[in-house]
């Protein structure tokens, strides 16, 4: 699922190549016993494994990036995720270019939405999300991720 306005949606041909091949190597790879940490695929990809326990929504925060599209891919446990426009979002910290990443608090709509293992979400730069939280109703998950990021 990528869930997206049409006019907003990246229409890149390069761009959309790169993303089929993200899709294809997180469909066919095996990241059951691979070490949490950074690994470089080519110059326009490379991908973070992730394993921690679910924070509460509260401590969540938004979260925004320029040069990278992410793809959230769940391997193991489930999480919860936020998504809302960055044009509908107020920056908290100034954006860092190094990490490609800035802080966000959303004013407007938001879209919340469950990720379980074996599925993901796309994020793109205009795309303001939330992700790794549970809600205050459900117990914390352990969650193994891996989040592929796309040169745009």
């Amino acid at each position: 699922m990528i869930f997206s306005a049409l006019n907003r949606c990246c229409t890149d041909e390069a761009f959309i190549r790169r993303l089929q091949k993200g899709i294809d190597f997180l469909k066919h790879s095996d990241f059951s016993n691979m070490a949490a940490g950074r690994y470089e695929l080519d110059e326009d990809m490379y991908f973070l494994v992730q394993q921690y326990t679910t924070k509460s929504c509260e401590q969540a925060k938004f979260e925004a990036h320029r040069r990278y599209a992410d793809i959230q891919y769940i391997v193991s446990g489930q999480e919860w995720m936020d998504c809302c426009e960055l044009a509908d979002a107020v920056e908290l910290t100034p954006f860092d270019e190094l990490k490609d990443c800035g802080k966000y608090s959303a004013k407007g709509t938001v879209n919340s939405f469950q990720v379980r293992a074996g599925q993901f979400a796309v994020f793109l730069p205009q795309d303001c999300h939330k992700p790794s939280y549970h809600p205050d109703n459900e117990p914390a998950s352990s969650v193994v991720k891996v989040v592929l990021k796309i040169r745009i």
